[in-house]
């Protein structure tokens, strides 16, 4: 996912970071009527398992509590 790469980048030439609106794609919930999208701007459909969501949510977390980084879901 070329937008985490983005965020460590970022931490590094930032003084601070704020991710507004993540929130993770999961593919149990595509049929729900107010699901997340794949990609807010398209409606591409995400190869199965090519992605690990609650896995960047997880890190994204876990560096909030390192450096300067607010996570809002």
């Amino acid at each position: 996912m070329s937008g985490f790469y983005i965020i460590l980048y970022s931490l590094f030439v930032c003084d601070s970071v704020e991710l507004y609106g993540f929130t993770p794609y999961r593919d149990q919930d595509k049929n729900a009527a107010l699901h997340t999208q794949y990609h807010y701007f398209d409606s591409a459909i995400p190869r199965a398992g090519s992605h690990s969501f609650d896995l960047t949510l997880y890190i994204y977390k876990a560096l909030s509590r390192k450096y300067n980084l607010t996570v809002y879901g």
